[in-house]
């Protein structure tokens, strides 16, 4: 929830003749109160239902923007654009069977403010297949990032951690994908704790760098019910947020450790959860390992991963051509893609879905009959 990314991309062809080459993209932060209003929400704070509705207007207002705002950095028109891809903004997930989950950012204030047919709310038709709607940027990696020769996996470190693995020469059948616990969510919350709302992200693992990990902390993080789950399985905030961020920085305190022993801490820990995630989803380690999301700048986190690995060597994406900070944009943006062309977005073996889906919901913009009707 520390802002907005937006991608601009084009995209033909499709299997392994698609193609796709990004023309700008940028961040953008959440208008002022925004962000707070949301993690409110999302920690499990009672709201009420009009509450909800505002913010996700609110949210769909900023969207919008960021989408005009990352065209007009393209040097393009709103008309020249086909369709905006919109993931949402989680503010609840439960998984298991049935699972449920919300994503606000109403889809409509997108296609009305910006003229543009916008897909969204790619989740719901994944659970309601018996999946768990998440994750589901397996499709995504595994169309952009599949290697004949080579098995990966694919890590993006946002809020929740997930992972693709990509057998070499593997089809989509053969991919396997699952979250892998907390990212960047917990190092952030405890971030902000320690300095009393001052900061909130530890720039670079600068401040767990200086520490030393305490097991008992890392311990406590990785004794949270998703560990005990059969993989492929998703989570979320109510797991991993706040709650369990105050727990271990008072786990802290109490046993004398300093802000930068706790952010150790709970680094490792995350990393040690991604590790632990792979032993559990395959019988062996992958050839390579690429990570995106804002933990890939993490420069403390992706060292730990790497000696929770064994010494693998971990890479960002960038290695492959894709810009690491904007994986997840891109991926949605190719989901759209597929949805428009009617074929499925999700992948069952990381989702459990009882079969393909075409993932979204259309709201027709001022070029719906341009784009999907043509």
């Amino acid at each position: 929830m520390d802002g907005i990314d937006a991608c601009l991309v084009e995209i033909s062809g499709s299997g392994r003749r698609l193609r796709l080459r990004e023309l700008a993209a940028l961040s953008a932060r959440y208008p002022r109160g925004l962000r707070e209003r949301l993690i409110a929400v999302a920690s499990g704070n009672s709201s009420p239902a009009l509450d909800v509705a505002e913010l996700s207007k609110s949210v769909g207002r900023a969207f919008a923007a960021a989408a005009l705002k990352v065209t007009a950095k393209a040097g393009l028109k709103a008309g020249e654009v086909d369709l905006i891809a919109s993931h949402g903004q989680t503010v609840a997930h439960r998984s298991g069977k049935p699972g449920c989950t919300l994503q606000i950012g109403e889809a409509a204030w997108i296609a009305e403010r910006s003229g543009i047919t916008t897909v969204a709310d790619f989740r719901v038709a994944d659970i309601a297949a018996g999946g768990e709607g998440a994750p589901l940027v397996p499709m995504a990696h595994y169309l952009l990032f599949s290697d004949r020769r080579r098995t990966r996996a694919l890590q993006n470190l946002g809020g929740i951690g997930n992972v693709t693995w990509l057998p070499a020469a593997a089809e989509p059948a053969d991919i396997v994908g699952s979250d892998t616990g907390p990212a960047n969510i917990l190092i952030d919350a405890c971030m902000e704790l320690l300095s009393g709302g001052g900061r909130h992200i530890d720039r670079d693992g600068a401040l767990a760098r200086k520490g030393h990990a305490e097991e008992a902390l890392v311990q406590e993080v990785l004794r949270q019910p998703f560990f005990r789950r059969r993989l492929p399985s998703s989570t979320g905030r109510e797991e991993f947020g706040l709650p369990l961020a105050r727990r271990l920085v008072s786990m802290g305190r109490r046993r004398h450790l300093d802000d930068a022993d706790i952010l150790a801490s709970v680094t490792r820990a995350t990393a040690r959860s991604v590790a632990r995630s792979y032993r559990r989803l395959a019988d062996t380690l992958p050839d390579e390992v690429f990570v995106c999301g804002g933990g890939a700048k993490n420069r403390t986190l992706m060292a730990m991963l790497s000696e929770e690995l064994g010494g693998l060597a971990v890479a960002t994406t960038a290695a492959l051509g894709v810009d690491p900070d904007y994986v997840e944009a891109t991926a949605f943006a190719l989901l759209a893609y597929l949805t428009l062309r009617g074929k499925p977005g999700n992948v069952v073996s990381a989702t459990g879905a009882r079969a393909p889906r075409v993932l979204g919901k259309i709201v027709p913009g001022r070029n719906y009959r341009r784009t999907v009707l043509a």
